[in-house]
C-alpha cells in the first residue's frame, strides 16, 4: 500500500491591508490584515502523473472556492482510491527476480527483510524467513 498515492500543491496568494495602529499599553499590535485574493493548486499521483493546475482568480469568496475545488477533486480520488485495480500474477521468472532481491529498487540500499527466529532460552537461531 501506498502511504502517499497523491500529494497536493497549494499556492495561496494574498493582499496586505494596513490597519490603523492603537495601543497605549505596549501591547503586541496588529498591523495589517491579509485578504486571500487568488488560489492555485495541482494534484500529484505517486505513478507519476499530474492533474491539470487548477487557478482561480475571480471570486468573492476565494477560500469557499478553494474548499469547493478540493472537495470535488477529493471525491474522485476517493473513487479512484476505492476502485482497485487488478494485480497481474508474477511469472516465474518475476517471482525469481523478487525471491532474490537484496536492494531495494526504490532507493537502492540493501534489504533487510530477513526475520529470524530464535529460542530466547538458549540465545540460539531457529532459523530465518521472509
Amino acid at each position: 500500500m501506498l502511504m502517499k498515492p497523491y500529494m497536493i500543491d497549494i499556492d495561496l496568494e494574498a493582499e496586505e491591508i494596513e490597519v490603523e495602529k492603537k495601543d497605549n499599553e505596549r501591547n503586541t499590535v496588529k498591523v495589517a490584515e491579509q485578504k486571500a485574493i487568488s488560489y492555485g493548486y495541482t494534484i500529484h499521483c505517486s505513478d507519476g502523473t499530474t492533474q491539470k493546475p487548477v487557478i482561480n482568480r475571480e471570486s468573492e469568496n476565494i477560500i469557499k472556492d478553494l474548499l469547493e475545488n478540493l472537495q470535488e477533486d477529493l471525491d474522485v480520488i476517493k473513487d479512484k482510491l476505492c476502485d482497485p485495480v487488478p494485480c497481474e500474477k508474477m511469472t516465474p521468472k518475476l517471482w525469481r527476480k523478487y525471491q532474490m532481491a537484496n536492494k531495494c529498487w526504490g532507493c537502492e540500499e540493501k534489504l533487510h527483510n530477513k526475520i529470524q527466529v530464535f529460542n530466547p532460552e538458549t540465545k540460539k537461531i531457529l532459523g530465518c524467513f521472509t
